[in-house]
């Protein structure tokens, strides 16, 4: 999966490093390895520390740094157009990707084949994509870890919250609410791409449903401008789904997590790092 996502960055029509950032050495095969411009760095699990792990190995200026998560697919342009719309918009501080595949089809069910044919369809349905200046975008209030991007400037200035551990839910919200005085979030209408959204490798149901309250809590203590309105009612509707789940599937796992997180809020306790003692 992972070598599939890194030849769609090798294949890029703008030329650009690609830094993997890996908790173990078995995680990049030597096939990847070989690949031009790779470089490959291995530190402690969880994706915001793996994130900073990965920003703090670039020595230069870049002009914008790209994330990408290991189950991506991408359209040759990608970079190109996410570079234009730095170029084109100079108030802009965070740039997305655009997720064809999101809204459309559930986690999991997108294969690589598949992705390749929605990028493939799409440019054929759209043909002012191919002739469309570029650097269109349109205006986000949030930014998506698995496709976002942040302009060469705030490097070292900004950096993922660590207390998020593991998969880090909302670590890319509390990334985008430091970025916003920087500038504007937005999204590239041409930088395509699909997010396989691969299930294998994240964490446990229990871990996760204690992330879905606590996360939301922790980053509204915060104070930097996430409503306790939107951390309460997100929860409450993820905890609606798990009971729901909890009686079709007849797995209360998740469910599990979110009422052992209410009720470390109830109480104040806000620390993400939890999960690390939750069995």
């Amino acid at each position: 999966m992972l070598h599939d996502s890194v030849l769609s960055v090798v294949r890029q029509s703008e030329p650009c490093s690609v830094v993997i950032s890996v908790p173990a050495e078995s995680d990049v095969t030597q096939e990847t390895r070989n690949l031009p411009g790779i470089s490959v760095l291995v530190g402690p699990r969880g994706s915001a520390v793996q994130r900073n792990y990965a920003l703090r190995s670039i020595r230069h200026r870049p002009e914008c740094v790209l994330f990408l998560d290991d189950d991506v697919e991408l359209d040759e342009n990608y970079v190109r157009e996410i570079l234009a719309c730095y170029r084109r918009h100079p108030s802009v501080a965070i740039v997305n990707g655009r997720n064809l595949a999101h809204g459309i089809y559930s986690a999991g069910t997108v294969d690589r084949s598949l992705s390749r044919r929605l990028i493939e369809d799409y440019r054929r349905n759209h043909p002012e994509v191919m002739t469309a200046e570029p650097g269109a975008v349109t205006p986000l209030s949030t930014n998506y870890g698995c496709r976002m991007s942040i302009r060469g400037s705030l490097l070292g200035k900004v950096n993922f919250d660590e207390r998020y551990v593991l998969y880090a839910f909302l670590e890319d919200l509390d990334f985008a609410l430091q970025c916003r005085p920087s500038g504007t979030i937005v999204e590239s209408d041409n930088a395509l791409g699909v997010h396989l959204e691969v299930a294998s490798g994240r964490m446990d149901l229990k871990r996760r449903g204690y992330s879905e309250v606590i996360n939301p809590m922790y980053l509204w203590s915060k104070k930097i401008g996430f409503p306790l309105r939107s951390a309460v009612l997100g929860s409450a509707r993820r905890t609606a789904r798990s009971a729901v789940a909890a009686v079709r599937e007849g797995d209360g796992q998740r469910l599990a997590g979110n009422l052992i997180a209410w009720m470390d809020a109830a109480r104040g306790e806000f620390r993400p790092e939890k999960i690390l003692e939750i069995s």
